[in-house]
Parts: structure tokens; C-alpha cells; sequence
């Protein structure tokens, strides 16, 4: 208070006393209000629990899967350097048995047959036989299989050799 004849007193600034607990703000929530966001936060909650239990779930399966491909990818780059080393064994062993059953001009025969009456030899080209001396007896089993007067002879086709097999006792 101020006395009004006293020209030297000011007035004091005194801070008025707060009231007991918290200060209203304005933005009160009804019971209704505060137990509907108290369910959202439970249930966001018990979502989110969830999800991360999903999803450590699915990071263990593909952790598995991605380990299953790996072991995979290992047999398969393990099956195909045996499937390469075998290609490249086959290919040396057919150069081998190229080398080896190299057939010379002057090996190769072939069959000719003369049917009776006839004044012709007539060459089996598709029979064509190594060696002379596979020449020489297959000429010799047909001679001793022949029928109704048909001759059989080999001929080297490169000498023009002709060995014709001698009769054949019956």
C-alpha cells in the first residue's frame, strides 16, 4: 500500500503466491480421451514387439537361406572344375585314340562282291576295314557264306590290291 501523502514511496512489485499442484495449461484431457491414447500407445506398442519378433524371424531364415546358397554355389563351382578337368581328359583321351586308330591309305580295304553272271565288281563303300589282315578274313567268312555263286574279294583302295579268298571247303 502506498500512502498518498508520502511523495518518496513507490510502489512494490510483489509477485502474487502460486497455488497449490500443477498449473492448468488449458489443454485438460477428459477420461475418455487419455484412456483412448493410453490403448493406441498399447496397441502401437504390442505392433512394433511384434514386428521386430517377425522380423528376427526373417533374418534368421535368410541368414540359413543365404548360407544354403553359399554352400551351394561352392559344390556347383566344385562340379563344374571336375566337369572341366573331365571335358579336358576326354578330349586328350580322344586325341590318343585318334592317334592311335590313325587309318593309312594303304590300310584301308574295302569289300567287293560279283553276283553269278555278272562281269562287274560292285564295292560295299559303307563296309570300309583296317588292315589287311581283317580284310583278308572277312573276305574269307563271306566267301564260306556264299550264296547262289556270288564272289567276295577285298580291295585296298590306294594300291589297288586284291586278295580273293580261296574256295572255301564245305
Amino acid at each position: 500500500m502506498i500512502d498518498p501523502r508520502d511523495p518518496g514511496t513507490q510502489q512494490m512489485q510483489l509477485e502474487q503466491k502460486r497455488g497449490r499442484g500443477r498449473p492448468a495449461t488449458g489443454q485438460a484431457l477428459s477420461n475418455a480421451e487419455r484412456q483412448r491414447r493410453y490403448r493406441e500407445a498399447q496397441k502401437a506398442q504390442r505392433n512394433e514387439n511384434m514386428h521386430k519378433e517377425v522380423a528376427e524371424d526373417l533374418r534368421a531364415e535368410l541368414a540359413k537361406a543365404l548360407e544354403r546358397i553359399e554352400a551351394t554355389e561352392a559344390k556347383v563351382r566344385a562340379e563344374f572344375e571336375l566337369g572341366e578337368r573331365a571335358r579336358k581328359r576326354v578330349m586328350e583321351l580322344e586325341a590318343q585314340l585318334t592317334q592311335r586308330n590313325a587309318i593309312k591309305d594303304e590300310d584301308l580295304w574295302f569289300a567287293e562282291f560279283k553276283m553269278k553272271g555278272e562281269r562287274k565288281w560292285l564295292t560295299c563303300d559303307d563296309i570300309p576295314l583296317n588292315g589287311s589282315e581283317k580284310a583278308k578274313k572277312h573276305a574269307e567268312l563271306m566267301a564260306m557264306q556264299e550264296k547262289h555263286g556270288t564272289k567276295w574279294r577285298v580291295k585296298n583302295q590306294a594300291t589297288g590290291h586284291v586278295y580273293e579268298p580261296a574256295k572255301a571247303p564245305k
